[in-house]
């Protein structure tokens, strides 16, 4: 009970939220660089992803926001390293799609639509290292 006491007492000197200690919202806002995937484009996306689950090629997917950078990557086993990732970057008010297996780009466009059209036909798995004989 002691262990318990302190811990909050020490939680509320931690964060004093009061008339004489405000949170300034300006520190608790979102970078206006950060990148995103708008509703059209994860509508592409999940549209692309979806047919391959249908196929029983692809099984999970993530989203991730980093360094300026919004990836969509896809995988066959919930567990693997991804076999996808389409990442979408802004320079200025422009839109780069980026469509990589592994390291390697496969291609790049300022639209959506031309990045994901590599998925309109049959991928293979690029190995990431070669195998020694």
């Amino acid at each position: 009970m002691q262990h318990l006491q302190t811990n909050i007492s020490h939680h509320r000197h931690k964060r004093d939220i009061s008339l004489n200690n405000p949170i300034r919202l300006a520190d608790h806002r979102r970078p206006k660089n950060r990148v995103y995937f708008d509703r059209q484009e994860l509508r592409r996306l999940l549209d692309v992803y979806s047919r391959r689950v249908m196929s029983g090629e692809w099984k999970d997917y993530a989203i991730d926001y980093q360094n300026g950078s919004a990836i969509f990557s896809i995988f066959r086993h919930t567990f693997d390293s991804p076999l996808f990732a389409i990442a979408k970057r802004r320079d200025g008010k422009k839109s780069a799609y980026q469509v990589y297996s592994g390291p390697r780009k496969l291609k790049q466009s300022s639209s959506i639509e031309e990045a994901l059209s590599i998925f309109d036909k049959e991928l293979r798995e690029i190995p990431t290292h070669r195998r020694s004989r």
